[in-house]
């Protein structure tokens, strides 16, 4: 082999291991991007569960009111 092909051939070999380089930089970025909108995800159904927990507390606060407003009626049915 010449010295100028065994050049160009390192020179190649280099620019292949930059790209390879390069190439798992972008599958690192992709994993983190992955990763990032994974978060996201479970971010919101995070919030959706704590709206629900919020809805569901509401509707139980509504359910106290409406006892005690059955209480009030059948003290007064009883009085009456």
């Amino acid at each position: 082999m010449k010295r100028s092909e065994g050049l160009k051939a390192l020179k190649e070999e280099s620019e292949c291991s930059k790209a390879l380089e390069e190439g798992s930089e972008g599958s690192k970025a992709l994993q983190e991007e992955n990763e990032c909108s994974k978060a996201l995800e479970e971010g919101s159904e995070g919030s959706k569960a704590l709206q629900e927990e919020s809805e569901c507390s509401k509707a139980l606060e509504e359910e106290s009111e409406c006892s005690k407003a059955l209480e009030e009626k059948n003290e007064a049915h009883s009085k009456g």
